[in-house]
């Protein structure tokens, strides 16, 4: 049957990313189609969610009726479980069947003054702009505060989805916490949390992501909470 799938990068990421990268490569292994769009739209100094969100909702739109997975990595996560209730806002049949996530980064608003320090949130508020390391650009770039005025409108944490969901998170994951994802695990029965030993880019988990993955989607409907 075909699948299609839709990766989703994280801030300051590219489709060029070592797990985009892993997994378009695997997906398409499995002879089915792989959507790895550049989420730095319209750029990424005037980066907002809110174009991140028109953009994959215009991409699911365009894709064929055949079933959809959604694979989100750290912001990308957040964009994922954002494109679902979307989705189900506009209470039309949907083509998304599986949401994964990969330390997906929710209550990313509250983290910010955490981040970058109430020192550099007033600053880059004053400045207008702030340089963030890019990790495809491999340098650092500037993004504007307009970026984190956008995120404040959004919902980041607390979600609730009605779609099966499998959750991987390192234990040892220093960039989101990874009580965040248990407790979204708490809240959502449809969602298998995956517990690793590793950290914010389970660099070292891939394979095991992969192999865990495929066994979710032949059995979509069990949830349960796993620790690797």
């Amino acid at each position: 049957m075909t699948v299609n799938f839709l990766y989703l990068h994280g801030f300051a990421s590219s489709p060029q990313s070592r797990k985009a990268r892993f997994f378009k490569e695997k997906i398409e292994q499995n002879g089915w189609h792989c959507l790895v769009p550049d989420l730095n739209v319209p750029s990424f100094a005037a980066l907002s969610l809110s174009a991140q969100i028109d953009l994959g909702l215009e991409l699911i739109n365009d894709l064929d009726e055949s079933p959809l997975v959604i694979v989100g990595s750290s912001m990308g996560g957040l964009l994922a479980a954002l494109l679902e209730q979307e989705l189900r806002q506009q209470r039309a049949p949907t083509k998304l069947q599986t949401i994964v996530l990969l330390a997906p980064g929710f209550g990313i608003t509250k983290r910010w003054p955490q981040i970058i320090g109430e020192q550099g949130m007033q600053s880059w508020r004053e400045t207008g702009f702030r340089q963030f390391f890019h990790y495809a650009a491999n340098k650092e770039l500037p993004l504007h505060f307009a970026f984190a005025k956008d995120l404040e409108q959004y919902k980041t944490d607390n979600f609730e989805i009605n779609i099966p969901t499998i959750v991987f998170h390192g234990i040892d994951d220093q960039t989101v916490p990874i009580e965040h994802a248990r407790q979204f695990a708490q809240l959502n029965p449809a969602a298998a949390l995956v517990e690793l030993d590793d950290g914010h880019e389970l660099a070292n988990s891939l394979d095991l992501i992969w192999l865990q993955t495929c066994d979710f989607l032949k059995r979509p409907s069990t949830a349960s909470d796993t620790r690797v």
